[in-house]
């Protein structure tokens, strides 16, 4: 998922904005995630699938996340985030 997507659910790679490593996109206000905690990222996926997580000054990468997050089910979470936490 991180590295492909899923072509089939509309789910674009993450590593189309957060980079191979997870080092993120400074200027496009994409976050560094690589190395993040698996149970953290997968908190925070979970928080954009449920609204819980606002927006800020980052409303468009919040938005697209909401939207990323609302397509992946609980074992995809779990999956995406156990490979960022290796990430390095």
């Amino acid at each position: 998922i991180y590295r492909a997507g899923l072509p089939e659910k509309g789910v674009p790679s993450c590593m189309g904005c957060h980079g191979p490593q997870g080092n993120g996109n400074g200027p496009a206000l994409y976050p560094r995630i690589g190395g993040q905690s698996a149970a953290y990222v997968e908190k925070q996926l979970q928080d954009y699938k449920s609204g819980a997580r606002a927006g800020g000054s980052e409303i468009n990468t919040h938005l697209m996340m909401r939207q990323t997050a609302m397509k992946l089910s609980a074992e995809e979470m779990k999956a995406v985030a156990s490979y960022v936490s290796g990430l390095h």
